[in-house]
């Protein structure tokens, strides 16, 4: 049990940083603005709401979040486990590969935030978390409009030709803003809302809607549709219709049309029946093959899994023959493309059940609210509509902090939810009766104040989170000046610049094309001592000016071992 000031600190921690995250960007610092800032965020915060929920709670509290503090502990077990018996580097599985940075600390800290929001007691906490999703998808929605019909303010390279938004990549935004139509219907279709407000919340919907459609993305159309779906659902069964035949009737009649119209759309993304010319993109056929690696890494090795975020060192070695002809060799990935699938080949099968575990924690709290609450309340209407639409697109899609940080929050407030509307001792309301007359728990260490504990436990958080951060300014630095020491420095292992792969094999790249062949030349023989795990590593030492002979041989070699069913290596000369 939280004090009402814990509460309050936790619960601003939750709606303004959850938001923050997910719409921060930084350019020009760093050569990736958008993963590993939003890494350093998510740590930053998650970091000040452990350390409240550490110092500042009672037994009672961890009685309360027995479930979903024992399917946390789980999940961070497994991946541990995954991560010391991987055999790519422990930093990489710490931090994360770049352009991904969801490693071990990413899930980590979500499921640290995940447990802040399970300890809310006030349903004006939880509406507060709904306002700040709404914030960020509003400042995304202007932003997009002003990117698409004008010029893009955000000085990025811009590959798609469409969209980002604040998260990069055309399918995480487009699948953002379908969850942000959802929570703009549900709140719209509120009793008590007024005309002009409902006007304006469909406006907004309409402009989100065609952003949609103009990142070409098919996850957004798939996630606005499960969303409307879901909104309506909730409605019509909070309809005052005495009739109870009637009203199952009415259920029943509108969830078969559903099931209908999406079994119809799925055999469309499978090109199959009248909807496969406007559904089914050749995107679904390479996710396939995409998915297929991971399960086979997992089948390779069930108990440890290949290792946190290690799924590009492993993509050649375990792709089916098929993946070869489509999408053909030298096309490769650094992710499942399938969240769940991520984890079944990151941990194996310990990690896979321990994600759907804790999963399942949420899932148990939805459904237990769904069957005994009929009024239409836009707050878990947009909880539970968020959360399942997250898990949705998760299925067919790659993570990303700024979109997987509500999925994961979302899990803890369904649990806080359901605590509050089943038992009236636990609402705010209550706990505030208690707290005035004497009866509530002492708080731990009434000597510092819950903003001193945040407050510490945030620079704890910037301490631990910030090496990939503050390693990707210095290597981005040294590029852009041309300063050779500082790339030295930038790929030199210590706690501020951890070592990534992708930097070694961009800077070995630039030293080789800047006539510096001794410095390439030592950087591509750091980069295979350093992840003996990477094709590319391997094909960096072949490729550079001053390898050796026999350093070449043994670099196709290596090449060989880890894709093993490409023909072309076996036969080149």
């Amino acid at each position: 049990m939280l004090t009402r000031e814990v509460e309050k600190k936790i619960a601003s921690l939750i709606y303004i940083g959850a938001p923050f995250t997910s719409i921060l960007v930084i350019t020009n610092i760093v050569s990736d603005p958008v993963n590993v800032t939003k890494l350093l965020s998510t740590g930053i915060i998650a970091c000040a709401i452990a350390a409240l929920l550490i110092f500042k709670t009672n037994v009672k509290f961890w009685q309360q979040s027995r479930a979903i503090s024992l399917s946390f502990g789980f999940f961070l077990l497994a991946g541990l486990w995954a991560a010391i018996n991987s055999d790519s580097p422990l930093q990489q599985n710490i931090y994360g590969t770049f352009g991904r940075n969801t490693g071990l600390l990413a899930y980590v800290a979500m499921g640290i935030i995940a447990l802040g929001a399970s300890a809310l007691t006030s349903m004006e906490s939880l509406k507060r978390i709904m306002f700040g999703f709404g914030a960020a998808g509003l400042i995304n929605i202007v932003y997009c409009f002003i990117a698409w019909q004008f010029d893009d303010p955000i000085n990025w390279s811009n590959p798609y030709g469409a969209i980002l938004g604040t998260f990069g990549n055309p399918n995480f935004i487009s699948s953002f803003l379908g969850m942000v139509i959802l929570a703009l219907s549900a709140f719209a279709l509120q009793p008590g809302i007024k005309i002009w407000q409902r006007l304006t919340l469909a406006f907004l919907a309409s402009m989100a809607l065609a952003e949609i459609i103009s990142s070409n993305s098919i996850q957004g159309l798939v996630v606005t549709a499960f969303g409307l779906v879901l909104v309506t659902l909730y409605k019509i069964r909070s309809l005052k219709i005495e009739n109870k035949s009637l009203r199952l009737s009415l259920v029943t009649s509108y969830l078969t049309i559903v099931a209908i119209g999406g079994i119809t759309a799925l055999l469309g993304a499978l090109q199959k029946g009248p909807l496969a010319q406007y559904i089914y993109k050749p995107s679904v056929s390479l996710r396939g093959e995409y998915w297929s690696a991971g399960i086979n890494m997992a089948l390779e090795k069930p108990f440890t899994g290949v290792g946190m975020d290690t799924y590009g060192d492993w993509y050649r070695r375990a792709r089916d023959a098929q993946a070869l002809i489509v999408p053909g060799p030298n096309t490769v990935t650094n992710a499942a493309h399938s969240v769940p699938i991520d984890f079944l080949s990151y941990g194996g099968f310990p990690l896979f059940i321990a994600y759907l575990t804790f999963i399942s924690v949420g899932a148990v709290a939805l459904v237990r609210v769904f069957v005994r609450q009929k009024e239409f309340d836009w707050v878990f209407v947009s909880i539970s509509g968020i959360w399942l639409a997250y898990h949705l697109q998760s299925v067919i899609s790659i993570n990303q902090i700024g979109l997987a940080i509500w999925g994961w929050l979302l899990t803890g407030a369904l649990v806080a939810y359901e605590r509050m509307t089943r038992d009236p001792a636990n609402s705010s309301e209550a706990n505030a009766k208690k707290i005035a007359t004497g009866k509530n728990a002492k708080e731990k260490n009434q000597h510092f104040s819950p903003s001193l504990v945040a407050g510490v436990g945030g620079i704890l958080g910037a301490l631990i989170f910030v090496p990939p951060f503050n390693a990707d300014v210095q290597w981005r630095s040294g590029m852009v000046k041309g300063d050779i020491t500082q790339i030295r420095k930038a790929l030199t292992s210590a706690y501020l610049t951890p070592l990534d792969s992708m930097r070694f094999i961009q800077s070995i790249q630039i030293l080789e094309d800047n006539k510096l062949s001794d410095d390439a030349y030592k950087y591509a023989k750091d980069l295979v001592k350093f992840n003996p795990e990477s094709f590319d590593a391997w094909r960096t030492l072949l490729t550079v000016t001053k390898s050796t002979q026999e350093e070449k041989n043994e670099a196709m070699k290596q090449m060989q071992r880890l894709d093993p069913k490409n023909k072309e290596l076996f036969t080149a000369k």
